[in-house]
């Protein structure tokens, strides 16, 4: 019977130091292990307080209202713009953006407009010839086409020149902070207006040539009966149109040669997007 006892009991130990070394080796299989190639490293609290810091600090800069010198981007993004990245970007950002995007719309519609009506024949490839001045109808057809280029350039002019009232309206429905609404409003409406300064001179400077030759087309189809296209030029039965017809024929050619002053400060992509600014001549009679 002891016999049995004392086995029974050498029995019990050396189970149980079996399954201590299992459990041992079970706890080595689900202790975390560093993965090969990789250095771990112990972070003060201190550093880690900084670290935290500086990706806020970084964070922020990222959310901060746009600048002058970010415009150009702002530009780009705008060209580029669609329905799904239009809310992509700070609320600050995204009012500049709507508020540009909406310029180059206008900007498009008035190139587009403008050009269907330059391509017409009265301003294509008679515009200012002697025998531009007689036909019937003609002249007073130029006089209306130049009268809705005329037109279109306002409208066009007026989308600039609202560009800070718009944009003060995108920086409340985007919910920039109301502190910095007018800084904002004054900075990139300003910057702007730089950008598109010598848009605006070239485009009020062809407004006046195209106002001037609109006046000379009227004049001349007031009084179709008066003046005649000869082989020698033009002959007026009225002196006193002659008069006014040589007073408008100055101011078209003065309107001209304003126009080429202005045109040269386009820079190649104004003068791309604006080409139809130098299809401008001057009076021959």
């Amino acid at each position: 019977m002891r016999a049995t006892m004392v086995s029974t009991r050498r029995w019990r130990v050396s189970a149980l130091a079996v399954l201590g070394v299992r459990l041992e080796h079970f706890r080595d299989c689900i202790r975390p292990r560093p993965m090969p190639n990789t250095i771990t490293v112990a972070v003060p609290p201190r550093t880690a307080a900084i670290a935290l810091s500086l990706a806020t600090l970084l964070l922020g800069c990222s959310q901060k209202r746009p600048g002058r010198a970010d415009l150009p981007q702002i530009v780009t993004e705008a060209a580029k713009a669609d329905a799904a990245s239009a809310k992509d970007g700070p609320p600050g950002r995204r009012a500049v953006r709507e508020s540009v995007r909406h310029l180059l719309g206008a900007e498009a519609r008035c190139t587009y407009e403008v050009w269907q009506r330059m391509q017409r024949p009265e301003l294509h490839g008679y515009l200012l010839r002697p025998q531009s001045y007689i036909g019937g109808t003609f002249p007073s057809g130029a006089a209306g086409l130049l009268r809705q280029v005329q037109q279109l350039e306002d409208d066009y002019l007026a989308e600039l020149r609202g560009f800070r009232d718009l944009l003060g309206k995108h920086v409340v429905d985007h919910g920039v902070p109301a502190d910095q609404r007018q800084s904002l409003v004054d900075e990139m409406a300003a910057a702007v207006s730089d950008r598109w300064q010598p848009v605006v001179a070239a485009i009020e400077a062809h407004r006046r040539f195209v106002a001037a030759a609109a006046e000379l087309y009227e004049l001349v189809a007031s009084q179709p009966e008066s003046i005649r296209f000869m082989r020698t030029g033009l002959e007026f039965s009225d002196a006193s149109l002659r008069a006014r017809f040589d007073s408008c024929s100055a101011a078209v050619n003065d309107a001209h040669d304003a126009i080429e002053g202005v045109v040269t400060a386009l820079d190649r992509e104004q003068s791309t997007r604006f080409h139809w600014l130098t299809r401008t001549s001057r009076v021959k009679h």
